[in-house]
């Protein structure tokens, strides 16, 4: 991790770490203050959905606060599942794509988790995410209520999300989903801490 350039970052008393132009938040309470006076934001914790009660190619979120996203099967032909109270895929190797609807944001963030094929959460497996401005992440979720949070100081137009398992199936889920982009000075800001660790360094 020390070839990405990792480097904590200091902002208004927030830790979070910075890999190349975007900065991940494992803490929601710290990623709300980053993205405050967005107007709003999307929040989406897909309530009233149980196991295989949407089946549907595409599922879209919002327009909420003036935030939106289309949800997706990565490839295409692949269909959404829902599980308890959150989004998944049909199939294990197909991957969560959600398209902010043409529109380009800055920060996005949510529960990430793998599953079985039953819709519980899967210890000891990982979680990929991809952006469209080329940042890639990968974490193992010690749970289903796991956060991360992404703001990037270029936007990006889609995210993916995949679990790709190691010892047996698990399929990519996520709960409680935020879309959002931050005020043009908390992205200084973040821009300007990096600039000075940088620096001491």
């Amino acid at each position: 991790m020390g070839k990405q350039g990792i480097a904590i970052l200091l902002v208004f008393g927030m830790a979070a770490t910075a890999l190349a132009d975007t900065t991940v938040y494992d803490n929601e309470a710290e990623f709300l203050v980053a993205i405050e006076g967005g107007g709003g934001y999307l929040l989406e914790d897909f309530d009233g959905y149980y196991y295989g009660g949407f089946t549907g190619y595409t599922l879209q979120l919002g327009p909420q606060d003036g935030y939106a996203g289309l949800i997706s099967c990565d490839p295409s032909s692949d269909y959404l599942w829902s599980g308890d109270g959150n989004m998944s895929t049909q199939g294990a190797v197909t991957k969560l794509h959600v398209d902010f609807n043409g529109e380009p944001t800055y920060s996005t963030a949510g529960w990430f988790f793998p599953t079985d094929i039953s819709g519980y959460y899967m210890p000891g497996e990982g979680i990929d995410i991809e952006l469209s401005n080329g940042f890639e992440y990968h974490f193992n979720p010690p749970n289903g209520t796991t956060f991360r949070g992404f703001v990037a100081d270029e936007p990006f137009d889609w995210i993916k999300i995949d679990a790709p398992y190691t010892s047996s199936p698990a399929w990519p889920t996520m709960d409680h989903y935020y879309i959002d982009s931050p005020e043009p000075a908390s992205l200084s800001l973040l821009a300007l801490g990096a600039l000075a660790l940088l620096r001491r360094r």
